[in-house]
């Protein structure tokens, strides 16, 4: 027996961005709520219990924002400097 629905694995992906720490803190609290129910699989209302109680798991899906920031303002920066 799996101890994560197929649906409960594809929202801890979500809400941790892939980060492994995340993965770990976002799992454990869902673990121990599902424990605390007498549940013997997580699903993903644990899942998303859990990560409304994480603020980093609620923040991982926007961790690309400031990469693709940085670059598009590198991109004009250059475009202005190569016109001047």
């Amino acid at each position: 027996m799996r101890p994560f629905s197929k649906g409960a694995v594809k929202q801890l992906h979500r809400a941790s961005g892939g980060v492994p720490r995340l993965i770990n803190i976002v799992a454990h609290k869902a673990m121990m709520l599902a424990y605390g129910e007498g549940a013997r699989e997580i699903g993903t209302r644990h899942i998303r219990a859990a990560t409304a109680d994480t603020p980093a798991a609620r923040r991982a899906r926007w961790r690309l924002w400031p990469i693709l920031a940085l670059l598009v303002c590198t991109g004009a920066g250059s475009a202005w400097a190569l016109f001047q």
